[in-house]
């Protein structure tokens, strides 16, 4: 029988909340990753604190009052744990690295241990992308030296998609994008319902203000239509585009909630500005929407647009409201057209796009070096 490879799963943040793309992609990953090798998690934040005020919603077990220093501080001292070690794997550039976060990732270094650091977003290279305040100007800093101890000690590099590896100058790069999770489908018929639904955090950047205009649009042709908007976030653009009659905006849901949500729903829309920084994004959400059997109307961000149209599992629109709703009305219009690409994105999850073919492609990776 072959021996598995000792994979350490670094997660700088606490996954059990599950109520954002990173910890929904990091358990994700973790999870079927674990099945197919022998993983060590370190996760959490650095004290711990944050574990305990967020309830833990995975079937990981011991995420409550986790902490990077106490595990760092654990296994930097056992050398026989240490030389076990195969690969390291981290989820980067989500939660600020800090001075023991390094301390412990120069020792595996120096013990040639090859080191995969997925680069999950390139934010502060694009000024604007998210409302600036002094946090962010904090973690952008960290995220730019971050990177640079990556770009120095890192065997490969692991990106979402192409647009956004051909942004950083290194050598061995590799694609791992986002994927999802057929098991998830509750429905795979649509309701029939002209319920239209986003899912994800509100910020400038996810264009819920061309939503909101669009759905204006729609309304006009389909007055028994209704949008429904859940997550949290930019409090000022929930407030001026999400209180409408025919919007519904839920807060506070984590990733196991989303099936219900999608299952009620006839459309998923990813609504973002064709923007530089969201022109190489290809968001978790997107394989969310496709493994519950629904079609996607999205505006034309390079990388996810191409994925789409790939697929065939939606329609591609301007990033401006009234495309955005002639691309739904067509939908509501076509019910069987919308049902083909629903079906379309369930199947190519199951073929091509599950996690668990993601786990198997970063494992294939790891093993080149």
């Amino acid at each position: 029988m072959k021996e598995l490879k000792h994979i350490l799963f670094f997660v700088p943040y606490p996954i059990g909340p599950m109520n954002s793309a990173p910890k929904v992609r990091a358990y994700n990953i973790y999870k079927e990753l674990s099945s197919i090798s022998e993983v060590t998690l370190i996760s959490g934040s650095l004290t711990g604190i944050l574990s305990l005020l967020y309830p833990n919603r995975t079937d990981i077990k011991n995420l409550t009052n986790n902490n990077r220093i106490t595990s760092e501080i654990k296994y930097f001292r056992d050398i026989e744990f240490i030389n076990s070690i195969d690969y390291v794997y981290i989820e980067s550039l989500a939660s600020p690295l800090f001075f023991p976060d390094y301390k412990f990732l120069n020792l595996l270094k120096k013990k040639n241990i090859p080191i995969f650091p997925f680069i999950r977003d390139l934010y502060w290279k694009y000024p604007g992308s998210l409302k600036e305040t002094l946090m962010r100007k904090f973690w952008y800093n960290r995220c730019e030296n971050e990177l640079e101890w990556y770009l120095k000690n890192a065997s490969g590099m692991l990106f979402p998609s192409a647009d956004m590896a051909e942004v950083v100058d290194f050598d061995n790069k590799f694609l791992l994008p986002p994927a999802g999770d057929p098991s998830l489908c509750i429905n795979r018929q649509l309701p029939m319902n002209k319920n239209i639904t986003f899912i994800g955090g509100i910020s400038k950047k996810m264009g819920i203000d061309i939503l909101s205009e669009a759905m204006d649009v729609v309304i006009k042709k389909h007055p028994d239509a209704h949008c429904t908007i859940v997550g949290n976030g930019d409090n000022n653009i929930i407030q001026e585009w999400c209180r409408k009659p025919y919007i519904t905006h839920i807060p506070d849901l984590s990733y196991f909630d989303i099936p219900k949500i999608l299952a009620n729903s006839d459309i998923a829309v990813i609504p973002r500005p064709n923007i530089a920084h969201n022109g190489f994004a290809l968001p978790v959400k997107l394989f969310d929407y496709m493994s519950s059997n629904r079609p996607i109307v999205a505006t034309n961000c390079p990388s996810m647009a191409q994925f789409i149209i790939n697929e065939e599992v939606g329609i591609i629109t301007e990033d401006d409201p009234k495309p955005l709703a002639e691309g739904i009305i067509y939908l509501l219009d076509n019910p069987e057209i919308a049902q083909k690409y629903g079906n379309n994105a369930y199947n190519s999850i199951v073929t091509k796009h599950s996690w668990n073919q993601r786990a198997k492609s970063l494992l294939e990776v790891m093993n080149n070096f």
